[in-house]
């Protein structure tokens, strides 16, 4: 369980991100608060609302998901909130979220190149688009193609992106098992893994690893997104290397089962969390206590992945947009996405983007590091 924050020191990269978020989440909403009246009156501007449109508003979606306490213990959604609030509310999560993330980037060095590039091209299309109004904020007037655009550039990015000294690969002939310079011996993974991974964590690896199971294949371009599965059993002592304890989205066998064998590579094992923010709000100061609390019942994950055991991978024209494809067919980390809709109402899903990759799970506020695999 995490409580309130002590001023730690924040990762410039995370920051630099939340800041770019807050803006646009102010940006967007402009048009709104220049027509209060309508607004107040309609009834679209709620949680539901954004939760039911994700693809047009991902941004107000991720939002949705954050129940926030209020002083006379009253749950509420940041759309529950006047404006003022709502924008003291923005400048105490945004720090958390920062602080979550520097985090994050201390123990999984390779997020923060992820991350760097994210901020670029964010500020590029934010820049492209926004204008600025007379108080010096800024003004999206078209959120919908804002979002299509940015949405468009980050897939294209992440699917593309190579990590600081990562190699090609080709994985013809190569089988899985751990062999290379980023294999991690059998019984070192098991040892690593009994006692700590339960039934329904998620494990991920990322293409700076140089893993094969890293490279996705449509017509011959070579995708480097990473891989992520839900463990289906407990590592334990006696677990052995043809044991099936994953299941995971693969493109020739869709949803399929996994030995512990094809997982001694270099990875992370993450876990499911949900998280809650009791916030008071007191005159002109306000405090944050946001409570990151595991999931009770980590077996939920694995049991909705397992109700689609056999589904198709999504088709090449799906790729960049999986989540739409979603529950007819998916890829590894939509697979985890999904299920963690299902079971517990979160979505591990990036703030921008339809595209969910490996690295994306790693950063979620959704999710915590369980153990690295190395």
């Amino acid at each position: 369980m995490v409580d309130e924050m002590e001023n730690p020191t924040i990762n410039p990269v995370a920051e630099r991100f939340y800041d770019n978020l807050a803006k646009i989440i102010r940006a967007t909403a402009m048009k709104g608060k220049m027509m209060r009246s309508e607004v107040e009156t309609n009834a679209t501007q709620t949680a539901e609302f954004y939760l039911e449109n994700e693809d047009e508003y991902p941004l107000q979606a991720k939002l949705a998901t954050i129940e926030i306490e209020l002083d006379n213990g009253t749950t509420v959604t940041y759309f529950d909130l006047s404006e003022e609030h709502q924008n003291q509310f923005l400048e105490d999560f945004t720090q958390y979220e920062a602080q979550q993330l520097s985090d994050k980037i201390s123990a999984i060095p390779p997020l923060e190149a992820y991350i760097g590039e994210q901020n670029e091209i964010v500020e590029e299309v934010t820049e492209e688009f926004a204008a600025e109004t007379r108080s010096g904020d800024i003004l999206i007037s078209d959120p919908n193609s804002f979002f299509a655009v940015l949405s468009s550039r980050l897939n294209e990015m992440a699917i593309n992106f190579e990590y600081p000294g990562n190699a090609t690969v080709d994985t013809r002939g190569v089988s899985f098992g751990g062999h290379g310079e980023d294999s991690v011996r059998f019984d070192r993974v098991r040892s690593l893994m009994n006692g700590v991974v339960k039934r329904g964590d998620v494990i991920v690896s990322l293409p700076c690893h140089n893993n094969p199971m890293c490279l996705v294949d449509f017509g011959n371009k070579k995708y480097l997104v990473g891989h992520a599965e839900i463990f289906t059993e407990p590592i334990v002592s006696t677990t052995s290397k043809p044991d099936e304890v994953t299941i995971g989205a693969w493109t020739k066998r869709g949803v399929s089962r996994q030995s512990l064998e094809n997982w001694c590579w270099r990875s992370y094992v993450v876990g499911i969390c949900k998280y809650k923010i009791k916030w008071k709000w007191r005159g002109f100061k306000s405090r944050f206590y946001p409570v990151k609390t595991p999931v009770s019942d980590p077996s939920l994950l694995a049991s909705w992945a397992e109700s689609y055991e056999g589904r198709e991978y999504v088709k090449w024209y799906e790729f960049a947009t999986p989540k739409w494809a979603a529950p007819a067919r998916f890829t590894c980390t939509t697979l985890v996405w999904w299920c963690a809709k299902k079971a517990y109402g979160v979505k591990i899903s990036p703030w921008y983007r339809t595209l969910v990759t490996p690295s994306d799970v790693l950063c979620d506020s959704n999710t915590y590091l369980k153990v690295e695999i190395k």
